[in-house]
């Protein structure tokens, strides 16, 4: 099932990056748009607007994935320090609290969409801003989900999480043991 999952999970990360990047390209273009057209004395508010809403919906898209993976942004200089077994709890215990953070924030975004019903984005007055609203609240479910599932996946053993120093000793095990073999080819053909 687990591999099922990943498979999934997978996927999942590659739609999110290939909307996402469809999203960047729109932002790049809609702020290149609006630079072009303040030089030549036209104002564009709307697409200021549109370059903000993108970013929001490129945001919430790829935290849930940063969540799962444990790749969100974090300070780990006193985390590295605990013995991998403290380590362990403490990240299972954090994932947890983040799942309690973004269950409220679902519910906020909930409200949020409810309060927003039928408001019009104020640029352009064909958006209505529930939709954005309805993204961000899809968005926070799934993350908190992710981040539950991060946390049983790091309980069973099913996830790894690894300190710097710990992926800096692989990639240098990993290169010293190809240097390796490519000096033993070297000698091999001299």
């Amino acid at each position: 099932m687990k591999q099922a999952m990943m498979k999934g999970f997978e996927k999942l990360e590659k739609a999110v990056m290939v909307i996402n990047g469809i999203l960047l390209i729109g932002i790049v273009l809609l702020i290149t748009i609006q630079v072009v057209a303040r030089k030549a004395g036209v104002s564009l508010a709307g697409t200021e607007e549109l370059a903000r809403f993108s970013y929001v919906v490129y945001t919430f898209l790829a935290w849930p994935l940063a969540c799962l993976y444990g790749s969100n942004i974090s300070i780990t200089m006193f985390m590295d320090k605990l013995p991998r077994k403290v380590r362990l709890v403490v990240l299972i215990i954090f994932q947890v609290v983040m799942a309690g953070f973004t269950a409220l924030a679902s519910y906020s975004a909930y409200v949020q969409m409810q309060n927003q019903w039928g408001v019009l984005a104020p640029s352009n007055d064909w958006f209505q801003m529930q939709w954005l609203y309805m993204v961000v609240l899809v968005c926070l479910i799934v993350c908190t989900l992710f981040n539950l599932v991060r946390a049983v996946f790091l309980a069973t053993g099913d996830m790894v999480h690894m300190t710097q120093d710990e992926i800096n000793e692989q990639i240098l095990a990993a290169d010293k043991a190809a240097f390796e073999e490519e000096m033993k080819e070297k000698e091999g053909d001299a």
